[in-house]
């Protein structure tokens, strides 16, 4: 492929197989590949280096042409030099190769990037080296620096100019660096190093900003710079330079991120010993919670039901909740949604909720998780005030990924819950229920366990199976809060100027159902009705029973959930029906109920 190449002169699966060729050949060195932040602008070559960005070395050829396939169409790939077990030198313009040629440096793997006189020569490290004290060298103006740990961006990665990384010779395994040559370049680093390189750049454009902030950091505290000294030059830069500049919030983020490394260490990017902070200097919080046990602020949930059992509806009246001050102070709602028409739809369903329309916004751009996690985060951090994040389906998201590979899942949404954290808000995804729902809510969830695994809470929703307008939420698994009872609500129809009437979810109360038992029950049998009448059967024939060997009785007859059982003598006993009477033991604690009819009538 010519250098001057430019993407849009490739077709997707003419890229697609050149970066499996390049893959294969990573795996037969024994490359460790770093995946940029994205194909474009300053994404094209920064990396965040989390952990699914980066690789051990690769052994297996199908596998890193899977991995690398896949992930190069929407991010460049690198070469991690240290990991590798390689040397890199980066010669930048003509001069500077003629400087290197005088060094003897033997032919090797050759990487050219924007145009022919920039390279990136790729050695192995000498034989019989003790310490490999650092990993790549740079030749710039007279100069070489040199860094403990680096990755050079790699073929056939695209330049953020335009060209495509190409190698200049055949793909063959990097050449040996001969010792002289090393400790050569090792002394003229140490001859010329300079940090007149921490000088800013210019302007950072958004989509740049954290970046250039973060790179802008790394290098001050290279040099010496504490902490406190971070903050304070990272908030002038960020005034001067960002534009529009970022929030004071994410500028005290950056400098803490980079300030919790070493001082004096070469690329705080770069592997460094794991940090640890002592459960003492840890500030304990309490869970904040919006609608205990439903919603807590800054979490990630998951709501699931079947198409039609009101999710859209509860969760307007939800957001718009948010807008009035229902869980607090009014805040900002943002709403993604790829299967709803928000004119049609959302809007109209937010209207008849009473929501603040003003304190809506709707994100009309796709995006991919966990590709697009930083732009999400930046939208609404630059909205700001927001309270509510709500993404429906969320399983749209997620660049065709396979949504029943546990390693997918968990790839693309295990940074929501950071997210949420971070930005002080809850976020809700929506997903759908399968058909099959005879295992109940929690295996009724369509794809991999980890959609119900990762968020902090997993709400179900199911239809009565008596009353066809009214539903019922419940918490079905969460490790923040129990499995109590769920919420009761009705589908009313309410005017809001349109031709037709907009739904929305009025609250009746705590619900007395259980979802698992409403989702797996054959809808021609109410089966809650059913158990009420046996309740009072066996009370009317058989006496004062035990409480919790009539309520184990009636679940295993009618095929409900012992707890729905219990719900129903509190509505039989609220109505006057049964009465219950506690035995105590010695000390006066309460040993076991008895359960018995009173002389009410039945109705």
């Amino acid at each position: 492929m010519d250098a001057t190449q430019t993407p849009a002169e490739d077709t997707q699966p003419a890229r697609r197989q050149a970066l499996e060729e390049h893959a294969r050949f990573y795996a037969r060195i024994g490359a460790a590949i770093i995946f940029t932040d994205g194909i474009e602008g300053e994404a094209a070559k920064a990396s965040r280096r989390k952990k699914w960005q980066t690789t051990e070395p690769l052994t297996d050829p199908d596998y890193a042409a899977g991995l690398i396939g896949a992930r190069g169409l929407v991010a460049n790939i690198g070469i991690n030099l240290r990991t590798s077990n390689q040397v890199g030198i980066e010669l930048d313009g003509q001069q500077e190769i003629d400087r290197a040629r005088e060094l003897g440096l033997p032919e090797t793997l050759t990487a050219r990037s924007s145009s022919p006189d920039r390279l990136h020569l790729h050695y192995r490290p000498p034989a019989g080296l003790d310490e490999l004290e650092y990993v790549s060298f740079r030749f710039e103006h007279e100069k070489v620096i040199a860094a403990r740990n680096n990755y050079y961006v790699s073929p056939p990665s695209i330049h953020p100019d335009g060209p495509v990384y190409t190698f200049t010779s055949e793909l063959v395994e990097p050449a040996e660096l001969p010792l002289g040559v090393y400790l050569e370049l090792v002394s003229l680093a140490k001859s010329s190093r300079s940090v007149a390189s921490v000088a800013g750049r210019g302007s950072l454009p958004e989509g740049s900003r954290d970046v250039g902030l973060t790179s802008h950091a790394g290098k001050l505290r290279r040099i010496g710079c504490s902490p406190a000294e971070l903050l304070a030059a990272l908030h002038v830069r960020n005034e001067e330079e960002c534009k529009p500049p970022l929030s004071a919030r994410d500028v005290e983020r950056i400098a803490r991120s980079v300030g919790g490394y070493p001082s004096g260490v070469s690329d705080p990017d770069g592997p460094q010993p794991l940090q640890s902070i002592r459960a003492d200097e840890i500030q304990p919080r309490s869970i904040k919670w919006l609608d205990k046990p439903k919603l807590q602020r800054s979490a990630f949930h998951l709501i699931t039901g079947v198409k039609g059992c009101g999710k859209g509806t509860w969760t307007a009246r939800t957001a718009a909740g948010m807008t009035t001050g229902a869980y607090g102070s009014p805040q900002n709602v943002v709403i993604v949604t790829t299967e709803d028409s928000t004119s049609i739809d959302t809007v109209p369903r937010l209207i008849a909720a009473g929501a603040d329309l003003s304190r809506v916004y709707f994100i009309e751009e796709h995006f991919v998780l966990p590709r697009d996690i930083q732009r999400l985060e930046d939208s609404v951090s630059e909205i700001g005030d927001v309270g509510m994040l709500i993404i429906d389906p969320i399983g749209n998201h997620m660049g065709g990924a396979d949504t029943d590979r546990e390693s997918a899942v968990r790839y693309a949404i295990s940074d929501l819950n950071r997210m949420a954290d971070e930005l002080d808000c809850a976020i809700i995804g929506i997903r759908h229920l399968g058909k099959n729902r005879m295992g109940g809510a929690l295996a009724s969830v369509l794809g991999s366990t980890a959609w119900v695994d990762l968020p902090r809470a997993v709400l179900a929703f199911a239809k009565d199976d008596e009353d066809e307008m009214v539903f019922h939420v419940q918490v079905i698994a969460g490790n923040r809060s129990g499995h109590g009872a769920g919420e009761a609500y009705r589908i009313e129809l309410r005017d809001v100027g349109l031709e037709e009437p907009v739904t929305y979810a009025a609250h009746i109360g705590t619900s007395t159902k259980d979802v698992d038992d409403l989702l797996t029950a054959d809808r021609t049998t109410p089966k809650s009705k059913d158990a009420r009448g046996l309740l009072l059967d066996i009370l009317d024939t058989e006496g004062e029973q035990e409480s919790d060997a009539l309520d184990a009785r009636v679940a295993r007859e009618t095929g409900l959930a012992a707890r729905t059982i219990r719900n129903l003598r509190s509505e039989l006993k609220a109505a006057g029906l049964i009465r219950a009477v506690a035995q105590r033991n010695d000390d006066g604690s309460v040993g076991r109920w008895i359960v018995a009819r009173t002389a009410a009538p039945r109705t």
